[in-house]
């Protein structure tokens, strides 16, 4: 039987405690009005594809809008950032 190998703490997933309101509602007002868009397209489960085409823009362009959001956002998924929202009370619009 072979041991149990731990995974080194450096690769474990870090719990932080969720932000406050008043700091997801900072956050959240650095997005763009085109980010704020992309976001409530998402969060209404339509694909970057779709979301292209709503827009009027490229899938990249999309993709990049994506990006920026985590980044401002502090988030790694768009499930962590429905959360942050829905516990903030903050609207996607």
């Amino acid at each position: 039987m072979m041991p149990r190998l731990e995974k080194p703490s450096s690769l474990m997933r870090r719990e932080q405690p969720p932000p406050s309101a008043s700091s997801a509602l900072t956050r959240f007002q650095k997005l763009t009005l085109r980010e704020r868009e992309v976001l409530e397209l998402v969060l209404e489960g339509k694909s970057s594809k779709r979301i292209a085409a709503c827009l009027m823009i490229s899938v990249r362009t999309v993709e990049a809008h994506r990006a920026n959001i985590f980044k401002r956002m502090h988030v790694t998924s768009f499930l962590e950032l429905a959360h942050m929202l829905r516990q903030s009370h903050l609207p996607a619009n």
